[in-house]
C-alpha cells in the first residue's frame, strides 16, 4: 500500500479549508436559532453540522497523522483535540 505524505502546503490549505467550514458552520447553527425553524430544517441543519465537523475532524486527523507534522506544531495538537472533544 502506498501512502502519501502531506506537504508543507498541506497545512495552509487545510487552515483555509476549516477556516471556510467554520464560516458554514457558524451560519447553520445560528439559523438554528430562528424562531420559525421547523423540525425538517432543524434536523437538516443539524445534519449538514454533523457532516462539518465530521470532515473537520477527518481533514485534522489526516495530517496530523505524520508525525513529521504533529510534534513541530502545537496548534495542529490544540486543533485535533478540541475536535476529537467536540465529536466525542
Amino acid at each position: 500500500m502506498m501512502m502519501i505524505l502531506p506537504s508543507t502546503s498541506d497545512g495552509a490549505t487545510l487552515l483555509t479549508a476549516l477556516k471556510n467550514m467554520h464560516a458554514r458552520l457558524l451560519e447553520h447553527a445560528s439559523l438554528l436559532w430562528v424562531p420559525e425553524t421547523t423540525d425538517a430544517i432543524r434536523t437538516a441543519h443539524e445534519s449538514v453540522i454533523g457532516q462539518i465537523l465530521t470532515m473537520n475532524l477527518l481533514r485534522i486527523q489526516a495530517f496530523w497523522s505524520h508525525y513529521r507534522f504533529r510534534r513541530p506544531n502545537p496548534l495542529l495538537n490544540y486543533l485535533l483535540h478540541q475536535q476529537l472533544r467536540m465529536t466525542a
